[in-house]
């Protein structure tokens, strides 16, 4: 189950219910706020069970839970915010994988050929085939589609799903009695980490737009601050006794920023954010796949 939001869920939060009384109680009180927040959902994995709590931001989702903690009668235990970064590749590539198993005594035989293609930034992803037409092998193409589809949601590198390319299926080849619908998702799947992996994986992360309002004395040391969340400043101006200091930071390095944004200004200052894109994660951020944890519920 699944509620959607109005915005793509920047950040993921689990949530765990101490009996099965408080997670009948939780869910539709999580109803309840998806219905009258936009920006706010929820999602159960259908196969852990594990309810998966989806926001703009570390405040965003805090206030929530704060919510939720307070409601008599719902028992609560809550996992670490993790921010919602995505994969795709860095260009096209091409792949012809065969799959050949005996499983059982039976024999399983698919062939697929892949083209992959990076895509514009926010392009989303696509899919598609020269045999979908084709009514002698829907089923396998079926099974194609669906072994992309899997792929493009729990990714390849560190779980997260696949954003900005497209697929297409251009050939393939059938044996009597050895191919089936499961064989060619097998072989799809395969061949899609095979692609992705050929093309080079690209982790994407959101980016924030951030306004800062702090007592003009204090711009330096609120600048510096920035600087050491990878933040990049995009306009200041003076407003009175102000700084207004515009800036575009990682989401993943806004954590504590309130914290310290009080500290820095003497409790004066303050902010706003929201999303603005995602973007390449550099390489010098000396980030690899064993620097991400897995993510939450998002795994087949």
């Amino acid at each position: 189950m699944m509620v959607h939001t109005e915005n793509p869920p920047l950040m993921h939060q689990k949530v765990e219910p101490k009996t099965r009384a408080d997670q009948d109680r939780l869910l539709a009180t999580l109803a309840e706020i998806a219905a009258v927040d936009n920006d706010f959902s929820f999602s159960v994995d259908p196969e852990s069970g594990e309810i998966i709590l989806g926001g703009q931001g570390e405040l965003h989702l805090d206030l929530k839970i704060d919510n939720l903690i307070r409601i008599p009668g719902i028992g609560l235990a809550v996992g670490a915010p993790q921010v919602a970064y995505r994969e795709t590749i860095a260009r096209a590539s091409e792949v012809d994988y065969t799959h050949k198993k005996m499983s059982g005594g039976t024999h399983q035989f698919a062939r697929v050929k892949l083209n992959l293609e990076p895509l514009p930034l926010d392009s989303g992803v696509k899919f598609n085939s020269a045999f979908l037409d084709a009514p002698e092998i829907a089923a396998f193409a079926r099974g194609v589609e669906k072994g992309v589809r899997s792929v493009f949601v729990n990714g390849v590198l560190i779980g997260f799903p696949m954003t900005d390319m497209s697929v297409t299926w251009s050939d393939g080849s059938i044996e009597p009695n050895s191919s089936t619908p499961v064989a060619f998702e097998i072989a799809t799947r395969a061949a899609m980490k095979e692609g992705c992996e050929k093309a080079g994986i690209q982790i994407l992360e959101p980016i924030m737009a951030v306004t800062t309002k702090t007592p003009c004395e204090c711009t330096g040391t609120v600048l510096r601050n920035f600087d050491s969340r990878r933040g990049e400043i995009i306009g200041q101006e003076i407003n009175g006794l102000n700084t207004v200091i515009r800036a575009h930071v990682p989401l993943a390095n806004m954590f504590g920023y309130i914290s310290d944004l009080r500290r820095l200004t003497a409790g004066l200052g303050t902010y706003e954010m929201h999303y603005s894109h995602y973007a390449p994660l550099p390489h010098n951020t000396n980030s690899g796949p064993d620097d991400f944890p897995p993510a939450i519920g998002m795994r087949a």
